[in-house]
């Protein structure tokens, strides 16, 4: 996580000769910062003070701290030793926690969103067998019938629909490769033609006319295209083959000689053929009516394609739906399709997503007292202040975009709050203001990050507002008043703690805080004989709680309430004998 500034001590003759080797200017040496000045070594014994602190990214882990001393003279070290200087465990009351600020909704009428002309662009692929050398359809085949009927009535669908637009229809016929090349073209071209006047053959001829672009192409699919069939279907040597011929021969025709001389031409190839026999579409339409609320449930209800996201709806359609579904998982699985679906480029082309799915988003997860800190993150900019505002003019109208709003910001901190990230945390609560609203959100941050003990204060005013911070965090519910009373750590607020847990509830949180009050009580830090009895009354104690709740072993174990010696007692089970 860190290195500590290191602490070097001289003896005198070392000094003299290394100033000597530094070119009488000690600054060379990358270690002259940290000499100690006060004290040169020497044989007299005595005792190297430590101190400093380290700020950890989360404190739910488990850190240690090492420390190296290293015996050199100028160029070799002649000793070193490495200690471990703490338990690997620390005390932490305010694991229990419960945190207890409002989540911060957004004012949904503020960003409601009004029905806008949306353009959608729909691909796709038929099949079409047509008679061979011909232009004409097979009427042998009912799958030309079926694919035809339903693009036939996508396209009704749009053209007379209300508040729907065909701006667009373009059509692509691919022909085989099999054959003279200039043939295939041809008739390729005759296939698209014949294809699309019997696909827009149900238009009726005006609105046709008000089609913007319906182009048409037309190809001749290539013998590397037949090696990909061949290879899907794990023929990688007769695809090798093919694709030999491909680079010996530049023109069609003299590959598909080549290729028509292959043993295996008449059957594993040819029969593929067909699958290159395509008709490929691509059209787009805009949309613009108002749908009302009824009519956007039940097309959320009801709607396969929606249902199955083939289709999206529109932030109009979205704002509606937020407001009908009440059911608490239905409506997080929706805020979260909104979230994706509503992605937008801002005017510096970063990718957002629409604040008002977002923010759902994110409140849905917090009353499940879980967290995402990805979901609000792109919202937030930590170079800027709260309730910002950015206008871009595009010479046409104006644009205005929020920048920070303070409710996005509080709601991100909560989410670093529950990840116990109180780096980010602190940096966010710096920039809510000052008001009621915010007053608890900011005192958790605060007091997660240790900013409650006023008994450390450097001055007068940070020990006010350290006391501020314990006092709110205290006084927002009875657990928290037990907590922040432990987290105290003295003789009265313990005695105020234990005072205040006979009025809970009996559960496997408050026995366990019990537990730590009594070993603080009796210090039951190392086994003797004089405190046996303790130490077993204690055990049993632990024992009441893990078989409540198993997880409190594991807690126990990390606690640094609790020794290793007490933990390797119980576990040792000796205490049962008694």
């Amino acid at each position: 996580v860190s290195y500590m500034d290191p602490t070097v001590m001289d003896g005198p003759e070392y000094g003299l000769t290394q100033d000597r080797r530094m070119a009488y200017d000690i600054r060379n040496d990358k270690l002259a910062p940290y000499i100690n000045t006060r004290r040169q070594l020497d044989a007299t014994r005595f005792n190297l003070d430590i101190n400093d602190s380290v700020p950890v990214p989360d404190p739910r882990r488990i850190y240690s701290v090492l420390s190296k001393v290293i015996i050199a003279d100028y160029t070799h070290p002649t000793y070193e030793a490495e200690w471990k200087m703490t338990t690997c465990k620390i005390k932490r009351p305010l694991q229990f926690l419960e945190f207890s600020f409002p989540d911060f909704e957004l004012d949904p009428d503020k960003y409601k969103e009004t029905p806008r002309r949306e353009r959608r662009n729909t691909a796709g692929n038929i099949s079409l067998t047509f008679l061979v050398g011909k232009a004409e359809l097979d009427p042998a085949d009912s799958a030309n019938v079926v694919q035809m009927n339903k693009l036939q009535e996508d396209l009704m669908n749009i053209v007379n629909g209300e508040g729907t637009t065909l701006k667009e229809f373009k059509i692509t016929g691919v022909s085989s490769p099999e054959g003279r090349y200039a043939s295939n073209l041809a008739l390729a071209k005759q296939r698209t033609a014949f294809a699309l006047r019997k696909i827009t053959s149900v238009i009726p001829a005006a609105k046709w006319s008000r089609v913007y672009k319906h182009p048409t192409e037309t190809r001749v699919a290539t013998w590397n295209e037949v090696a990909d069939l061949l290879e899907r279907d794990s023929l990688t040597a007769e695809a090798r083959e093919i694709r030999e011929i491909t680079g010996k021969y530049k023109n069609p025709d003299a590959q598909f000689a080549a290729v028509s001389r292959l043993p295996y031409y008449s059957t594993i190839i040819k029969e593929r053929l067909p699958k290159l026999r395509t008709v490929q579409y691509e059209y787009k339409h805009e949309i613009f009516r108002e749908l009302n609320p009824d009519e956007i449930l039940d097309k959320y209800l009801h709607d396969p394609q929606y249902a199955d996201g083939k289709k999206s709806f529109t932030r109009y359609e979205y704002w509606h739906l937020f407001r009908m579904i009440k059911d608490p998982e239905e409506a997080e699985k929706l805020y979260r399709r909104a979230y994706r679906e509503t992605m937008a480029y801002d005017t510096k082309g970063k990718e957002k997503p629409w604040i008002l799915a977002a923010n759902n988003l994110a409140i849905a997860l917090l009353r499940r007292d879980t967290f995402d800190v990805e979901i609000l993150k792109p919202l937030i900019d930590l170079k800027r202040k709260v309730n910002m505002v950015d206008s871009f003019n595009d010479g046409i109208s104006i644009t205005k975009t929020e920048v920070n709003p303070e409710t996005i910001v509080a709601n991100q901190l909560a989410m670093y709050i529950r990840a116990y990230n109180f780096e980010e945390a602190s940096i966010l609560a710096d920039k809510l203001p000052d008001t009621e609203r915010f007053q608890m959100i900011k005192a958790f941050a605060n007091c997660l990050g240790g900013y409650y003990d006023y008994r450390g204060a450097a001055t007068v005013k940070e020990g006010e507002e350290r006391k501020k911070v314990f006092k709110l965090v205290k006084e927002s519910s009875p657990l928290n008043n037990i907590v922040m009373c432990m987290a105290m750590e003295t003789d009265n607020y313990n005695k105020e703690a234990q005072k205040a847990l006979e009025e809970l509830p009996e559960t496997a949180m408050t026995k366990y805080m019990k537990l730590v009050i009594y070993i603080r009580e009796k210090k039951l830090y190392e086994w003797s004989y004089d405190n046996a009895l303790d130490f077993d009354e204690a055990c049993k104690k632990l024992e009441e709680i893990v078989k409540l709740d198993e997880k409190y072993y594991k807690i126990a174990v990390n606690d640094g309430e609790i020794s290793k010696e007490f933990m390797e007692y119980y576990d040792q089970g000796d205490w049962k004998l008694y």
